[in-house]
């Protein structure tokens, strides 16, 4: 078995699209979770949906496109008003049925946004750290290992942000937008002439928004089954756009938040009166602040990691550092994840 510590391996291992093999994986990863999840969901809907019908169906004598289209306007709590129960034990399994929709699916739809906005910052972390360990190993190579410490170049200000999201949430407004249109249109002509176009664009807008007023009414069978596509279609869609306006928007975040800290390296302004009583207080009294100090209360200071975190992760550096030398070989790093593989294997 070869030595790790004797193997000089690149700080960055990247694949043939340019990306590191980390950030490779780490999407995978991702994105096998997302459509596990995204599996589950969309069985949960189609159990939900099939225990609404074939219950309205049987209670109260609809059709079953009928039952369909009322469990799936209750399921995504638009509402027309179209439909209604009218058996006591139908009210009361509405009720629930409300409850369940909006508790646990709905539920279930935010899980995965939040899930989705939290791969995009593991994504825009790894690329990060991709792009400093590539500047690290072009300094090492070029002037030698000492340069790993230089300042890296000032990235480029953030666009302002109507840019920004005109370049990256504008396609997609105008794809929902296209959406609302072209569905405005099938409601016409299922419906007939009694829908004009506008009053079909606005009943879609409604039902997207998940209002629904109930003062434009369809009845033909054919446009209640496009409206009950057209619901869930839009459930789907509406998600996967919150989804990315929220990673977006994370996105940008990062991109003003990284643009600061690169633009504080020289600025006297940080320093305020808050920050010297912490690097004081942090440093014991009146000794010197050291560059470990001066990096810890820095990231805490900016919000960028937890105080509590870097405290745990020093204290983990403690535990490591077992001949108390201050510093950490490859060796024991090695040592220490073999030991612990082997007490998780066992």
């Amino acid at each position: 078995m070869k030595d790790p510590t004797k193997e000089q391996l690149p700080l960055v291992q990247e694949v043939s699209t340019g990306e590191s093999l980390a950030i490779v994986e780490l999407r995978q990863s991702r994105l096998q979770l997302h459509l596990l999840e995204a599996f589950w969901l969309v069985l949960f809907v189609a159990a939900h949906l099939s225990i609404g019908t074939l219950f309205y169906t049987l209670a109260e004598k609809w059709p079953v496109e009928s039952s369909l289209y009322f469990s799936i306007v209750t399921f995504s709590t638009v509402g027309y008003g179209d439909l209604e129960p009218t058996h006591p034990g139908s009210k009361a399994f509405a009720i629930i049925y409300i409850f369940v929709g909006v508790f646990i699916v709905l539920q279930r739809i935010n899980a995965l946004i939040d899930s989705y906005q939290v791969t995009q910052e593991k994504l825009l972390n790894a690329k990060e750290e991709q792009e400093s360990l590539r500047q690290s190993e072009s300094w090492r190579t070029q002037y030698g290992a000492g340069s790993v410490t230089r300042v890296p170049p000032r990235p480029e200000a953030p666009v302002p942000a109507w840019r920004f999201y005109l370049v990256n949430v504008g396609v997609l407004t105008a794809v929902l937008a296209a959406w609302l249109c072209i569905s405005a249109a099938v409601f016409c002509a299922a419906e007939g002439p009694r829908l004009g176009y506008f009053d079909a664009l606005y009943f879609t807008g409604i039902t997207v928004s998940t209002v629904g007023y109930g003062a434009t009414e369809i009845s033909s069978p054919s446009a209640r089954g496009w409206c009950g596509t057209f619901i869930m279609i839009s459930l789907f869609v509406v998600t996967a756009a919150t989804a990315h306006f929220s990673a977006m928007k994370t996105r940008r975040n990062w991109l003003k938040q990284r643009y600061m800290v690169a633009s504080q390296n020289a600025n006297a302004t940080l320093l305020d009166a808050a920050l010297l009583r912490k690097l004081e207080a942090y440093a014991g009294g009146g000794k010197d602040i050291d560059r470990l100090t001066f990096l810890t209360t820095m990231l805490a200071h900016l919000e960028l990691v937890p105080r509590t975190d870097v405290l745990g992760l020093l204290q983990y550096f403690e535990v490591l550092d077992r001949d108390r030398s201050g510093t950490l070989s490859l060796r024991e790093l090695w040592d220490e994840h073999d030991r612990v593989k082997m007490h998780a294997g066992q």
